[in-house]
């Protein structure tokens, strides 16, 4: 029900606005997708330079219920490519991730999680070209090679909260 009233609300802020939404059906699925519109706009205003290296400063989103989760990704079929994995290859099956929600432990309300060492692989590969990418990796290879993942979670009580975080290593 929350989802929808995001969704509903999402809705109302796109009437008269650059903001689109937009649903379609993958598998019996249904994924919403928010394009935010220009917001150079906005950054201007901010006083944010937004059209460094010729910037997009178009925000698209996509959210999906699947079950008791929600999932939110950013990038084309990014959500649809979620949704097409098979149990054999999950995330759940990954020992980096279930090293880290073993960690955080459960029950929970709320978990997250990053593979941090996917994650700078993929940083570097998008690293722009007049950054040398050997200094790069000189610099904070060394320190970063050993991280494994992030991840946090959190349990809200009568009496209030607790939330964990870890940082694992290789």
């Amino acid at each position: 029900s929350r989802f929808t009233q995001v969704h509903t609300l999402l809705l109302l802020a796109s009437t008269g606005t650059d903001i689109t939404v937009r649903d379609a059906d993958h598998g019996g699925v249904t994924i919403t997708t928010v394009d935010l519109g220009d917001l150079e706009p906005l950054l201007s205003g901010l006083g944010v330079d937004a059209g460094i290296n010729g910037a997009d400063t178009r925000v698209v989103f996509s959210m999906a219920i699947q079950g008791d989760v929600l999932l939110l990704a950013v990038g084309d079929g990014a959500i649809e490519r979620i949704l097409d994995v098979g149990s054999g290859s999950s995330l759940a099956t990954s020992g980096t991730y279930r090293r880290v929600i073993d960690l955080v432990g459960s029950p929970n309300d709320v978990e997250g999680y990053v593979a941090i060492d996917g994650l700078l692989e993929w940083l570097v590969s998008y690293l722009p070209a007049d950054i040398d990418v050997t200094t790069w990796k000189q610099e904070l290879g060394p320190y970063l090679e050993h991280v494994a993942g992030f991840g946090g979670a959190h349990l809200s009580t009568d009496t209030g909260g607790n939330s964990r975080l870890v940082i694992t290593v290789k």
